[in-house]
């Protein structure tokens, strides 16, 4: 794949290609948006090449009678449980334990696309952008590995404001 060659002394190189396609890879935090629902599930676009499967067991508490009720079109951050090159990949919106922690539908916000790298780069605890952004405005940021990302501020404008500043810092140092 063509990219920047990056440096980090001592001896760390690697190759930024800013890539939007995304390979579903375990373990990886992800939004997927729900594309259609099942009698056992939810199928759900990731943004690579074959849609995931969400299925109604992978949510705490959930049963037949007690199912999350996701429509198409709903925003949802969960972690992709299997990822396989021969079968589709699944995904769960529960932690290894079993716990919700935070995974599920997103209600509120607005999705951006952005590069796979600068998305997995918004999930590291410490980004000096949203630091200097949190001096001076509340908001949530949920970041997909898979380049999509949720951003919810307190009003309508500043959401808009803080998605258009993530976007345009797509690339930047």
């Amino acid at each position: 794949k063509a990219g920047n060659l990056l440096y980090h002394p001592p001896n760390r190189f690697w190759i930024d290609n800013r890539q939007r396609r995304y390979v579903p890879a375990a373990g990886d935090l992800i939004v997927g948006i729900v594309t259609a629902k099942l009698s056992e599930g939810f199928r759900v676009d990731i943004g690579s090449s074959t849609n995931a499967y969400l299925p109604l067991s992978s949510f705490e508490g959930a049963t037949k009678k007690n199912r999350p009720n996701l429509q198409p079109g709903s925003a949802v951050f969960c972690r992709v449980a299997l990822a396989s090159p021969d079968l589709e990949p699944e995904l769960a919106c529960v932690d290894r334990e079993g716990k919700e922690a935070g995974f599920g539908e997103l209600a509120a916000g607005n999705l951006i696309r952005v590069s796979c790298s600068w998305s997995q780069a918004l999930q590291r605890l410490s980004v000096p952008l949203l630091d200097q952004l949190g001096k001076h405005l509340a908001f949530e940021v949920a970041a997909g590995a898979n380049g999509r990302v949720v951003v919810n501020g307190p009003t309508t404008k500043d959401t808009l404001l803080l998605s258009h500043l993530l976007s345009a810092a797509d690339g930047l140092d």
